[in-house]
């Protein structure tokens, strides 16, 4: 069981952290990791000058500092990757959910609700800066029904059928805690610094595994994202930051892009209503005289109700 302990301030200071997580942070970050961010500050600095000014060995100061990289508590610096920066609360929170899931879990439920609060909030907050900094140029991700999100993989995979994508937690997921969707839906094809592979996490998928993944997860109502940087998650609205941050801030078709859209065929439909109970978004809706209705403006495209609609009554096409 862990320790509770007390923070030094300008360690809070420099590690962003937010009053609601104060309580829990000695959860999130050793003491040892304490005085190694305090440290850094905001300086890239070696492992050679960390063991100088602790008093240690250079290879126990590389182990401090390699063991902290590996929790996200410390970052690599772009510019030179020997040197290293501290991380703050925004980098580290994401893995604390995901990889000592049990131990988040230990914080009770009204205050975890108040920390994913704030996480998306600061998310939101990134993504509004980027999207007015690049302002036409901002592209990310894009929302794809299941065979074109597989089409796009494929074409990132450059045909290799050893692709090199990993496979993680959805991280929205597990701080969020808000559904009982897969976890372990998250793939990516990025392997450099300040990544999740380069910390030691992942596990490594085929190409053809992919595949399969992805019609799983189609199948149990999870609808797709690809980024041309290679990142693909099958998200849902209830814990996903990237349409939680979407619904807030209106950008749809900015972020994500939408590129598809359903249609119904009133002659085929049978009003059962499966596709009302499973868009995340409310395009489709069943009235009081139990008819199907259907809103396309909410419609994102993803073609989850294609999938699930038995009598083929819904198409999803191109915008």
């Amino acid at each position: 069981m862990q320790k509770q302990r007390s923070i030094r301030e300008d360690f809070h200071i420099l590690y962003e952290t937010p009053n609601p997580v104060r309580p829990y942070l000695y959860k999130i970050v050793t003491e040892q990791e304490e005085g190694l961010i305090v440290y850094l500050g905001k300086e890239p600095k070696s492992a050679e000058q960390a063991a100088e000014y602790f008093g240690i060995s250079i290879t126990e100061a590389e182990q401090r500092l390699n063991n902290a990289y590996h929790r996200a508590n410390v970052n690599k610096s772009r510019g030179d990757q020997a040197l290293y920066l501290a991380a703050s609360l925004y980098d580290r929170l994401g893995y604390y959910t995901q990889y000592e899931h049990d131990d988040w879990m230990t914080i009770p439920a009204d205050d975890r609700k108040i920390i994913d609060e704030w996480y998306v909030a600061e998310f939101t907050n990134r993504l509004k800066k980027q999207i007015d900094a690049d302002k036409d140029n901002f592209y990310r991700d894009d929302v794809l029904p299941v065979d074109s999100a597989i089409e796009a993989i494929e074409k990132i995979a450059g045909g290799k059928p050893d692709a090199p994508f990993y496979l993680t937690p959805c991280n929205c997921r597990t701080t969020a805690n808000n559904c009982h969707f897969s976890v372990e839906t998250c793939l990516s094809n990025y392997y450099g610094i300040n990544g999740q592979w380069d910390r030691g996490y992942g596990r490594q998928v085929t190409l053809d595994d992919v595949r399969l993944l992805m019609r799983q997860w189609d199948k149990e109502g999870l609808m797709h994202t690809v980024s041309p940087s290679g990142h693909i998650c099958s998200c849902e609205t209830c814990c996903c930051y990237e349409f939680r941050a979407a619904l807030k801030l209106g950008t749809k078709g900015i972020y994500p892009r939408v590129r598809y859209v359903a249609s119904v065929d009133k002659d085929k439909c049978i009003h059962c209503g499966i596709c009302a109970k499973r868009c995340h978004f409310g395009a489709f809706h069943k009235n009081a005289d139990g008819v199907v209705e259907f809103k396309p403006e909410l419609c994102w495209g993803c073609g989850i109700c294609e999938v699930s609609c038995g009598k083929k009554a819904i198409a999803i096409a191109h915008l």
